[in-house]
Order: C-alpha cells, then sequence, then structure tokens
C-alpha cells in the first residue's frame, strides 16, 4: 500500500469516527470537505501527482469562490481521481443489505 492510500484511509477513518454531529456542521460531503481530504492527499503523493492535483484543486477552489460551482465540481473530482480518492465521498447513511442473494445499496 503506498503512502497516499494510508494517508486517505486514514482521513476517510477519521471522517467516520468523528460522529454525525461534526459531520452536520462541516458538510463531510462539503465542498470544503472534500478539498481538504484532497489537499491532505495531495501533500503526501508523489511529485508529479502532487503538482497536478495541486493545479486542478487551485483551479476547483477559484472557481468556487467566483460561484461556478459545476466546474469547481469537475475539476475537484479529477483532483480526487487522480489521488485514489472517490469522486464523491459515500453518505454517512448509506446501508448495504442482502435480500435473496441479491445486494443492494440504499440512500
Amino acid at each position: 500500500m503506498t503512502f497516499r492510500h494510508i494517508a486517505a484511509a486514514a482521513l476517510t477513518a477519521a471522517a467516520l469516527m468523528s460522529g454525525t454531529a461534526v459531520a452536520a456542521q462541516t458538510g463531510t460531503g462539503s465542498f470544503e470537505a472534500q478539498l481538504r481530504e484532497a489537499k491532505a492527499v495531495a501533500s503526501g503523493a508523489g511529485r508529479e501527482a502532487a503538482s497536478t492535483a495541486a493545479t486542478h484543486l487551485s483551479v476547483a477552489e477559484s472557481l468556487h469562490a467566483r460561484g461556478d460551482e459545476a466546474g469547481a465540481r469537475d475539476y475537484l473530482r479529477y483532483a480526487r481521481g487522480m489521488l485514489g480518492l472517490p469522486a464523491e465521498p459515500p453518505a454517512l447513511s448509506t446501508q448495504v443489505g442482502e435480500a435473496g442473494g441479491q445486494r443492494s445499496v440504499t440512500n
């Protein structure tokens, strides 16, 4: 496992353990939270990946500040994908169930 995968797992575990009260305050799925997570993982990534991701994260942050949510999300998703992070973090209320051998995911 590479350092960035370990860092991503640690960040995800910390976010899940923090509880729903903190998640409600900070908006775990919010743009800002996803941006912070990506920046943290990028700091531990290899030089080329970190540089490219930092560029995309910077553009995403700039677009977000200007109110271009769609453009900001696109750049953020791309950077998160480069860093091995999911494009959108899973919802805290997601439940996985099995019925008759079929797996289903419900929100």
